[in-house]
């Protein structure tokens, strides 16, 4: 009998081998875009109540599926969540609906109307380079043949949290994350009408420390988001209105007034965009 060569048996062995082998599946996940939350079935819907939108009431689940529609944004990838936060001014829990600068941009470029953005210019404090103090981006909108240029500036003490363990990426890469919230803000100012009710992660950090109610920064924190979901400028005017009449120190009554006016801005720029329809 012939002996059998080395070739032959490690032939035998890769074909048993092969054999064995199960044969895989990739796995592709797609985007879904709602176009229609009443088309959503129930498991869909509490899928999403699981996920990215943690204790919704059903008024704030149907505002945050309307919005994830509106934008274009696809829940079940996690391109948008909700998240909920106490507010100790209100005493009770308030619903904002965030997203990624990533998801900022591709809302703004699916306007049509997008023409980028220019890198964020910064301002330090007397001898420092590391962390600013602030930080501006002009961002461009084209209307018509003309392109617009639009900025914002977003300030250090405004949006870095002081909690270790959150401000560990502001600690690290102090300049990207604020020129993340100073992109967000002029996005948002360039076009309202898809940003405005969406927030970046980036924005919203400062509110996720932990909450003392006699902490001034967790106070301005608190209403600060109370004032970014304003639907209407009625419904805000009436927050402007109690700020102007509080007994909170002049510094924070100015920075949450600021807030108001900004939030005026994107309010007043939807009404004029739905009359104009």
């Amino acid at each position: 009998m012939k002996k059998e060569t080395t070739q032959n048996k490690a032939k035998k062995i890769t074909k048993k081998a092969s054999s064995k082998k199960k044969e895989t599946k990739k796995i592709v996940v797609k985007e879904q875009q709602i176009t229609d939350p009443a088309l959503l079935t129930k498991a869909k819907i509490d899928l999403i109540k699981r996920t990215v939108a943690k204790g919704a009431t059903d008024d704030e689940l149907q505002m945050f599926l309307t919005v994830a529609a509106r934008a274009g944004l696809d829940p079940f990838t996690k391109q948008i969540h909700l998240v909920k936060r106490h507010s100790t001014a209100e005493g009770r829990d308030i619903a904002t609906i965030q997203t990624g600068i990533d998801g900022y941009r591709a809302i703004a470029e699916k306007t049509g109307k997008y023409g980028g953005s220019d890198d964020a210019t910064f301002t330090f404090a007397d001898g420092q380079d590391k962390i600013p103090t602030s930080a501006t981006v002009k961002v461009y909108k084209i209307i018509g043949d003309k392109v617009i240029e639009i900025k914002a500036t977003a300030y250090w003490d405004e949006f870095a949290p002081t909690n270790e363990k959150l401000a560990f990426m502001w600690r690290k890469m102090p300049k990207l994350m604020l020129a993340k919230c100073a992109e967000a803000l002029a996005l948002r100012k360039a076009f309202p009408n898809v940003l405005s009710g969406i927030y970046t992660h980036e924005e919203m950090e400062q509110l996720d420390e932990e909450k003392n109610v006699n902490d001034k920064k967790a106070t301005l924190a608190n209403s600060k988001a109370y004032i970014y979901s304003a639907k209407s400028l009625d419904e805000l005017k009436g927050f402007r209105e109690r700020i102007e009449k509080s007994k909170i120190d002049k510094a924070t009554k100015e920075k949450l007034l600021k807030y108001c006016q900004e939030k005026e801005v994107e309010l007043s720029a939807i009404e004029a965009e739905i009359e104009s329809v």
